[in-house]
């Protein structure tokens, strides 16, 4: 509880108070509030902040950088510290965000989350304890935690504790936090030893990748709390190790240590490349062909194919060039037609099901075009949160320096009133987190212009260019569509991103009917849960309804 003639106040990243169990920041105020830091303005103006809760000009209250929360008795419970901040692969992460979001599952009271090195990698790992009466589930806290934060935010190992060391002064002590080495998850299977040598190997990558000891040969890797960003990695392991290059879907038939090594050694396997991949099988049903998104893997289709049901057949469509050995297609048009041709080898003669997220559904609106410019039918076209590209290439004065200006006086205007409606230090933060992706675009700008030298001298793309991600961007900034006649299925992330509205953008590239779906979440979790079962419930009714039109679709051979 607060000390006599003490103020205290919780309050989220817009100085707002925080409901009761939901973390905050920690803010101190009264009659026994320090004038400053000696001789220190700057941190002074940083910690040191206007009351907005006083009626008394000049009132201050002091950010901690505590992360806490209140109780229902109205105990004000330590969770963390909000100023710790580690870089992994490439991102800033902050660890007292993660604990934050932690610390909202209802099972957990104490969450402590640190950056762990072992052997040269740094993994993130969170040790938890449990509230009287409550079990803490490994599967169930990963999944909550997914439901908030990308996937470089969730801890590759959660460890349930009985209790925190604490200080001799009551904090808790993060050098005194227990090793996770020999820890294994409580919802893996029974270890299983490698029964080889390639099996070893694996898995000793697979522990490094994932941060967990003693992986056995049966465990699957989704299961472990594996991801597209951890797939990426234990395939660039398994390349530098072994020398062989395998596409990331493979993971999709041999999840296990096991089955990956069996990969590795051809007995049985045909691991000749193919951009359609099964993500989920079955013959009662036609198939669902879903395409990729900037990453060129589909990967993260996973989820949304098992929350349509097991009876729907569905296929990932993956990137040319994702085995390091292919040169990738560079134009819109170029990997429609690719990938038209493997869904034809699958099933020769339509109508087709046909779909794709952000740049994805960019490529499946061209597959549509040239499908039905084929005689083809096509029974759904079904576009998750998709950005029509070349929508500005269609506009009266396109290209030109006022159509740019005009557009840029939106963003800034949008900016503006955005600002105008925040307080100072959250003005603070929304300035740094739009800075944050300058430099993204900068690299982006430099790339198209370098790809463009190549392509029109006429010569192959270098390895340094030879960016799957850095290629679609560039595809779906030049690709400039052609109006479709039929109809348009397109489904919006409620948190939307785009700088005007997706439905008005598409009308102007669809003749026939576009019904629009708005599906909870953003651009990048409506295909996670806890978004993806309402992206899937209306998904599957699409699908069912283009069956019924269309009664003649041929089933997959």
């Amino acid at each position: 509880y607060p000390i006599s003639n003490t103020a205290v106040y919780i309050l989220d990243a817009w100085m707002n108070p925080a409901p009761i169990g939901v973390p905050g920041e920690l803010y101190i105020g009264g009659d026994g509030l320090a004038h400053g830091y000696l001789d220190r303005p700057e941190l002074n103006a940083e910690r040191f902040v206007r009351n907005p809760f006083s009626p008394e000009s000049g009132a201050r209250i002091f950010k901690t950088g505590d992360l806490v929360r209140y109780r229902a008795t109205g105990e004000i419970e330590f969770i963390g510290r909000m100023d710790n901040q580690v870089k992994m692969r490439g991102f800033r992460v902050e660890l007292g965000e993660i604990e934050a979001a932690l610390a909202e599952h209802p099972s957990v009271r104490e969450v402590v989350v640190v950056a762990r090195k072992d052997e040269g990698d740094k993994h993130l790992v969170a040790y938890l304890t449990a509230r009287e009466g409550r079990e803490l589930i490994v599967d169930e806290l990963r999944g909550f935690l997914q439901q908030k934060l990308p996937d470089h935010m969730v801890p590759s190992v959660l460890v349930p504790l009985e209790s925190m060391p604490l200080t001799p002064i009551g904090k808790v002590d993060r050098r005194a936090l227990p090793s996770t080495k020999g820890f294994r998850p409580n919802s893996v299977k029974e270890f299983a030893a490698p029964g080889d040598e390639l099996e070893l190997r694996l898995a000793r990558i697979w522990e490094k990748v994932l941060g967990i000891d003693s992986i056995g040969v049966n465990d699957n890797f989704f299961e472990l709390g594996g991801h597209s960003l951890l797939a990426v990695r234990l395939f660039a392991q398994i390349e530098k190790l072994f020398g062989k290059s395998l596409p990331l879907a493979t993971l999709f038939s041999a999840p296990t240590v096991k089955q990956l090594a069996r990969a590795l050694r051809d007995e049985g396997w045909q691991m000749a490349w193919s951009s359609l991949v099964m993500i989920q099988g079955g013959n009662q049903r036609p198939p669902f062909f879903c395409v990729h998104a900037a990453g060129g893997n589909v990967l993260e289709y996973r989820d949304l194919a098992e929350a349509i049901g097991p009876d729907q057949p569905f296929y990932g469509l993956q990137a040319k060039g994702l085995d390091g050995k292919q040169e990738p297609h560079t134009t819109i048009k170029q990997m429609a037609t690719h990938y038209i041709a493997e869904m034809r080898d699958l099933q020769p003669e339509g109508p087709y099901l046909i779909g794709g997220r952000s740049s994805g559904g960019t490529i499946a609106f061209e597959m549509a075009c040239q499908l039905s410019a084929a005689g083809q039918d096509v029974a759904l076209l079904a576009l998750l949160d998709t950005y029509p590209a070349g929508y500005f290439k269609l506009l009266p004065g396109s290209g030109t320096l006022g159509q740019r200006a005009s557009r840029y006086a939106k963003k800034l205007s949008s900016h503006r009133d955005n600002l105008r409606q925040l307080g100072t230090r959250a003005k603070v933060g929304y300035l740094r987190n739009k800075l944050r992706y300058a430099p993204d675009k900068i690299k982006h700008s430099l790339y198209r212009r370098a790809y463009k030298i190549y392509k029109r001298v006429g010569r192959p793309l270098p390895p340094v260019l030879q960016n799957i991600e850095e290629i679609n961007f560039t595809a779906v900034k030049d690709y400039v569509p052609q109006t479709y006649s039929g109809n348009v299925m397109l489904f919006l992330a409620s948190d939307l991103t785009a700088d005007y509205d997706l439905h008005d953008g598409w009308r102007e590239l669809v003749a026939g009917e576009i019904e629009a779906h708005e599906i909870p979440g953003n651009h990048i979790n409506i295909i996670k849960e806890p978004h993806v079962g309402a992206l899937a419930e209306k998904l599957r009714s699409c699908l069912d309804q283009a069956q019924q039109n269309h009664p003649v679709i041929s089933r997959a051979a």
